[in-house]
């Protein structure tokens, strides 16, 4: 029998390969690949893959990526209702009309999570504000959901090595 913490590790294990199939399945078919080409990429033999299989397979990538595109596009109209009050899982949660875990679990299936996603959609956000020099940087902190433009600062140093004026000036030279 297999102990929780091995289970743990080939649940993980498993969910990293899903999701690297599921990015080369989803490239392959941006790039036009063929029936042939898919079911390589899948590990199948294409001669007993049917129309069927690769459809459902193809299928259940394309979901998987729409998901995360909601995921994404909630997560942003969230930023700016978040008041002071922090961005919360639950909020994105409900607006994608889905439970916290399931939500949760969904991401993990992508290979990401919550706070990777927020900490990335904060510091793209923070980036493309601070390059405007009339945003004022308290403005750009409670666009990003930080009650004081203290924590963004930080933040924004641990992302860049730089404190959001110091970015500022170095736009300027």
């Amino acid at each position: 029998m297999a102990t929780p913490t091995l289970d743990r590790s080939a649940d993980a294990a498993n969910t990293v390969s899903s999701h690297v199939v599921g990015v080369m399945v989803e490239a392959a078919l941006r790039a036009g690949a063929d029936k042939e080409q898919l079911a390589r990429l899948l590990g199948q033999d294409p001669a007993l893959l049917s129309d069927d299989a690769l459809r459902i397979s193809t299928l259940k990538v394309s979901r998987l990526w729409e998901l995360l595109d909601a995921f994404r596009a909630a997560l942003y109209a969230t930023l700016p209702d978040s008041g002071g009050d922090g961005v919360r899982l639950e909020k994105v949660a409900r607006a994608l009309r889905l439970g916290e875990r399931t939500l949760q679990r969904r991401l993990a299936e992508h290979g990401t999570g919550w706070r990777t996603e927020l900490e990335t959609l904060r510091r793209d956000t923070a980036l493309a504000l601070l390059r405007d020099p009339a945003v004022p940087v308290r403005v750009v902190a409670l666009r990003l959901g930080y009650r004081d433009h203290r924590v963004l600062a930080r933040a924004f140093r641990r992302w860049t090595g730089q404190s959001p004026a110091g970015f500022r000036r170095s736009l300027v030279r």
